[in-house]
C-alpha cells in the first residue's frame, strides 16, 4: 500500500486518552499515574538550563536577563498552577523558541505542569544569582 492511500490518523495530543501512558513511558508518572517527583525535578533544571542559555544569547545583557526572570519569578508566584504554565510557555514565545516536546507533553497533566513550572522557575532563579 502506497502512502497516499494510507489512512491517516490523528496526531496524538497531551490532551487524548492515551496522554497518561505516554507520560508513564516517558517515566514522568508512575504505575498508579503519580508524578515522580525526580524525574520531573531533572526534567525542570534541564530545561530551565537550556532556556537560560536562549535567553541570555537572544538579549546579550546578562542585566536583562536578570530583570525578565525577576519579574517573571514574580507573575508565577500568585499565579495559580494553570496560569503558571502558560506564563512559563508565553517566555518561550518571547525570544521565538518553540516549546519543547517533553514540555508540551507536561500541558496535559495539571499536577506534572504544575511541579515542572515551580521546578523551573526555582532553577531560574538560581541560574540569575549565580550570573551562569
Amino acid at each position: 500500500m502506497s502512502h497516499e492511500k494510507m489512512p491517516r490518523s490523528r496526531a496524538p495530543t497531551p490532551f487524548d486518552e492515551c496522554a497518561e501512558s505516554r507520560l508513564r513511558r516517558m517515566g514522568l508518572l508512575d504505575e498508579d499515574g503519580q508524578p515522580d517527583k525526580d524525574a520531573v525535578a531533572v526534567l525542570a533544571g534541564v530545561f530551565a538550563g537550556q532556556y537560560f542559555e536562549d535567553l541570555c544569547e537572544y538579549h546579550q545583557d546578562i542585566r536583562t536577563v536578570r530583570e525578565i526572570l525577576r519579574l517573571f519569578a514574580a507573575e508565577t508566584e500568585r499565579a495559580s498552577p494553570q496560569k503558571r504554565f502558560v506564563l512559563l510557555c508565553l517566555q518561550y514565545d518571547a525570544i521565538y523558541r518553540e516549546l519543547p516536546d517533553p514540555v508540551w507533553w507536561l500541558s496535559g497533566n495539571m499536577e506534572l505542569a504544575d511541579r515542572f513550572a515551580s521546578g523551573f522557575v526555582s532553577r531560574l532563579g538560581q541560574l540569575a544569582e549565580e550570573g551562569a
